[in-house]
């Protein structure tokens, strides 16, 4: 057992001992905990986890709030959409009845207009015989 945990401790110490210290992933990473861990001091490493679990904590409800004005205004825009549409479906409906009725008017017309050609040729016809 003594065997195992000695290997898999040199394991570990290699993989720090392998990790790229200038990497900017690493610097950026050390440059925003040491904003807020100034002490070097066993209490403060032993509290250093608990106060990056706290940030975490504080960016995530951070982006909470911000995604919960995001969602209700997509809410909104959602809402404005749907009586966008409803107001569509109303105008179309309107218009389909107002083609409908002028089709009838136009259909109506159209037999006034054959019925006054009639007409006119009867009364030529009726003018030509009284002379």
């Amino acid at each position: 057992m003594a065997t195992t945990m000695s290997v898999t401790l040199q394991k570990k110490i290699q993989s720090v001992l392998e990790m790229k210290m200038d990497a900017p992933e690493i610097s950026v990473a050390l440059q925003n905990i040491s904003s807020f861990y100034q002490d070097n001091t066993p209490s403060a490493r032993k509290n250093l986890r608990g106060e990056i679990e706290k940030k975490g904590l504080m960016i995530n409800s951070d982006f909470l709030s911000a995604f919960r004005q995001v969602q209700h205004q997509l809410d909104d825009l959602q809402k404005d959409v749907e009586d966008m549409r409803k107001s569509c479906n109303d105008m179309n409906n309107k218009l389909d009845e107002a083609k409908s009725m002028s089709g009838n008017l136009l259909s109506e017309a159209s037999k006034l207009r054959d019925e006054k050609k009639k007409n006119e040729a009867h009364q030529v016809t009726v003018n030509n015989f009284l002379r």
